[in-house]
């Protein structure tokens, strides 16, 4: 990965941060540690893993990106969520059919979530209401 690639996604992150803080009220931080151990998320907003993507051309998620969301959130027990955007295209929030409803969550336990079916399925929507979803979780 170039450098300008590498600046580009941490500017995205450090953006996402801001978003987040504003709209949420949460503070959060890029995951440093993202470069030194393999499978860590990018931002973590507890019970959510968040992966930043930033890309200059495309218009949807690419399958890797989604995986490697589910496989950071997995090892810390949390919910995956992947933003991505492209050059002059709105920012997306990609997360699991799950997440609308947290009582959907398998257990009363600290989060167990469904490992199979249609709650896994991968629901797409831009910030706005991504923002609303993850908001749902934090009140």
């Amino acid at each position: 990965m170039s450098k300008l690639s590498r600046n580009k996604g941490a500017t995205f992150e450090r953006e996402l941060c801001k978003i987040i803080f504003e709209e949420l009220g949460v503070e959060v931080r890029r995951n440093l540690s993202q470069y030194q151990e393999k499978d860590l998320g990018d931002i973590m907003l507890d019970p959510f893993m968040i992966e930043a993507k930033r890309y200059a051309s495309g218009n949807w998620f690419q399958k890797p990106w989604w995986e490697q969301a589910k496989t950071a959130a997995a090892k810390q027990n949390m919910i995956p969520v992947l933003i991505w955007k492209y050059d002059r295209q709105p920012i997306r929030v990609t997360l699991p059919m799950y997440a609308v409803n947290s009582e959907w969550a398998t257990d009363s336990g600290q989060y167990s979530w469904p490992v199979d079916g249609n709650a896994l399925f991968p629901l797409t929507c831009e910030l706005e209401a991504g923002i609303a979803i993850m908001r749902e979780w934090l009140l």
